[in-house]
């Protein structure tokens, strides 16, 4: 009759696995028949004769103890002496001490370690991998930030920004339990933050070809590098301060972005910048009057030198001039020419608001003043014919010529302007007369070419009134007779007639007369041998002093 000896092997232990379902076995059989228990577990032998085990007595140990217990990793055997065989029989048992070893897999690429804390971006994507090469693995559980246990299924998403305590480990299929791995994690959304900076001349938005263009970035986990392009070129590693001297002339756009340590992307920016480098351009001037006598050119006290500047794009900050080498100044208003005497020499600059400034072989434009006239001219007047002073007073006759001079050893006379008061103001052109009796003034003003004027009035008196002639008969008509219609007295043989003239204001310079048309006779005496029965017609004239 056949014997079977059953022997059945019960694995005890306890395992706190309070989040899961999952049993652990006492003891298992691999696919290849190997009996795997977990090292150090409890085991009873029983021996009986039917194939499910009852009524299966329980062995002892050597020492008597019920239970027998494997230590260690690997293979154990049990041996017994078959005496029906006649040899040793054994039953291999594999004793497993070792837990399974779990793999955190993440990108690392896209992750940094600082300070034992391991930053990654985006969402962040963690994959759990463990192996078991004896019982084989049960499952793998974590938690985070000390939370409730989990079994882990599917790939653990980190959504949100912000720091993760994550610990994890695994159990076998016999329940060899991993000793937690435990990780602290930091998931970084926030990408770094950049500014541009103009750095050196600049206006608004203008630059020179000495300022810089600045990039600073900042971000908490720290920048790895920060990129830009200049309008449609290339994009180029940011290394330091772009310098505006390669930079072309004109308007541009710069764009530029950067990326942090775990490779978030920040968004790009754009600023439109202008690269100025013409200086300004200064032009002088004399405004008022000049004009050019014999080559020399000249300008009046009131003319003034005015300088002014323009600028292609930033606009114009100060002017500086200097006069005769003096120290320069910054031009505010004209400079009247009245300050300067003769000839003087100017020298200005002109910078704009990004530092360009005016180049010339000594930083000026040079500009040569011309000799300054600040003095009209010099009126003078003369009377041509009759004219005398009576008391300290002026007299001219009616036919008197009343002459104005002007002379001006500087720009040259213009023209010259009278005004007999009370009447119109007239411009000169040649000798004039004034025959209104009574007193008079003149104003005359002289202009030269650069508008310098001169005053003159002077007074003087009008007589243009003749001596009184009288006349006087030494005897009495002793009748009359008419012809050609005139009442003409007949007078006595042997008549003398007496002339006489007299002037209230100059006097009697001439008494004259003509008989019957002959010719004049300067009166010095008595008229007399008149012939006898002849009519005469006498003509008296007179003149006073002023004719």
């Amino acid at each position: 009759m056949p014997k079977f000896i059953i022997i059945s092997l019960l694995i005890l232990f306890n395992l706190n696995l309070s989040a899961q379902n999952d049993s652990i076995r006492s003891f298992l059989r691999d696919s290849l028949g190997k009996v795997i228990i977990k090292s150090g577990t409890k085991t009873n032998l029983y021996i009986g004769l039917s194939a499910d085990g009852s009524n299966s007595i329980m062995l002892k140990s050597d020492v008597g103890s019920e239970a027998l217990q494997w230590n260690g990793h690997g293979f154990k055997r049990l041996t017994r002496f078959n005496a029906h065989l006649g040899r040793w029989v054994s039953l291999d048992i594999f004793a497993d001490a070792m837990p399974p070893k779990t793999k955190l897999d993440y990108d690392s690429n896209k992750g940094v370690l600082m300070d034992s804390v391991f930053y990654i971006s985006g969402q962040g994507i963690i994959e759990l991998n463990s192996i078991d090469p004896d019982a084989g693995l049960l499952g793998i559980y974590y938690t985070l930030n000390d939370g409730a246990i989990i079994k882990y299924s599917d790939p653990i998403m980190l959504k949100s920004e912000g720091e993760y305590k994550l610990s994890v480990y695994s159990v076998d299929n016999v329940g060899n339990k991993e000793k937690p791995i435990k990780k602290t994690l930091f998931v970084d959304n926030t990408p770094p933050l950049s500014h541009l900076d103009l750095v050196g001349d600049k206006f608004d938005n203008i630059i020179s070809g000495r300022s810089s263009l600045s990039i600073t970035s900042i971000d908490a986990l720290g920048v790895k590098q920060t990129f830009y392009a200049i309008d449609s070129g290339t994009v180029t590693l940011y290394s330091g301060p772009i310098k505006a001297s390669t930079i072309d002339e004109g308007e541009h756009t710069i764009k530029w972005y950067s990326v942090d340590e775990v490779d978030n992307v920040e968004e790009t920016k754009a600023f439109t910048f202008y690269v100025d480098k013409t200086p300004p351009m200064v032009f002088e001037e004399i405004v008022g009057n000049t004009y050019i006598v014999a080559g020399k050119e000249f300008s009046s006290g009131r003319s003034q030198l005015r300088i002014a500047a323009v600028d292609n794009k930033s606009g114009i900050k100060e002017i500086k001039y200097s006069l005769n080498k003096e120290p320069f100044t910054i031009y505010e208003r004209p400079v009247y020419l009245s300050d300067i005497l003769g000839v003087a020499s100017i020298k200005s600059f002109a910078i704009d608001n990004v530092g360009n400034q005016s180049i010339s072989d000594t930083h000026t434009e040079s500009f040569t003043i011309p000799v300054v006239d600040i003095t009209g001219p010099q009126i003078s007047y003369f009377f041509t014919g009759p004219k005398t002073t009576i008391r300290d007073t002026l007299w001219i006759g009616p036919k008197t010529k009343i002459s104005i001079h002007a002379n001006d050893n500087g720009a040259g006379v213009s023209k010259i302007n009278y005004q007999v008061k009370g009447t119109e103001e007239r411009l000169y052109s040649e000798p004039f007369t004034v025959e209104t009796a009574g007193k008079h003034e003149i104003v005359c003003n002289a202009f030269d070419n650069v508008d310098n004027v001169n005053l003159l009035s002077f007074k003087f008196n009008v007589d243009n009134q003749a001596p009184k002639i009288l006349y006087h008969f030494s005897n009495e008509p002793h009748s009359h007779i008419t012809e050609n219609d005139k009442r003409i007295p007949v007078f006595l043989k042997g008549l003398k007639i007496y002339l006489a003239a007299t002037d209230d204001i100059s006097g009697v310079e001439k008494l004259s007369y003509t008989l019957n048309g002959l010719s004049e006779n300067h009166y010095t005496a008595p008229i007399e041998w008149l012939k006898p029965n002849t009519t005469y017609t006498l003509v008296i004239k007179s003149a006073d002093i002023l004719g």
